[in-house]
């Protein structure tokens, strides 16, 4: 189970910003971010998918696919065996969600690493969030503008 969890977050690339508020306007890339972080807290993993980025999702998807392909490979009695078996067909979406719950809302958040929005530059349709990690660093969360909706591009 925790290859299972391991492999979700090494996909993701997300860094998690804590908020107080329990408003969260999502028309700003902050908003939308911290919208990302309720999702996670009540487990809403669907959401959490959503708030990535179309390209974002369709690499996501890629992997999700490689790791149900990889299966194939792993031992009968491997106790990942099965739920990997039980992907096979599903898409991107469905992959993550179902992985996703495996573990218990606040498992998935305190896998994250924690931290606070101290900046947002936006400029048209991109923007970057500077997050203060709890880890002591700075990691820089670029998202794009679709729609009407600010999404999750990539971490660094």
């Amino acid at each position: 189970m925790k290859l299972c969890m391991a492999l979700v977050f090494s996909c993701m690339f997300l860094f998690v910003a804590c908020t107080e508020s329990t408003d969260v306007d999502t028309s700003t890339p902050t908003g939308s971010f911290n919208q990302l972080l309720r999702s996670l807290e009540e487990g809403e993993y669907g959401e959490v998918f959503d708030a990535y980025s179309e390209k974002s999702q369709e690499e996501m998807s890629e992997i999700f696919e490689m790791m149900v392909q990889m299966s194939a490979m792993m031992e009968e009695d491997d106790e990942n065996a099965e739920l990997f078996e039980s992907l096979e067909g599903k898409d991107g979406r469905e992959i993550f969600i179902t992985l996703m719950s495996q573990g218990t809302p606040e498992e998935n958040a305190a896998s994250f690493i924690q931290g606070e929005v101290i900046s947002e530059e936006v400029d048209e349709d991109s923007a970057v969030l500077a997050v203060a990690g709890d880890d002591g660093e700075t990691h820089n969360v670029t998202m794009v503008l679709e729609g009407d909706t600010w999404k999750i591009e990539n971490v660094q």
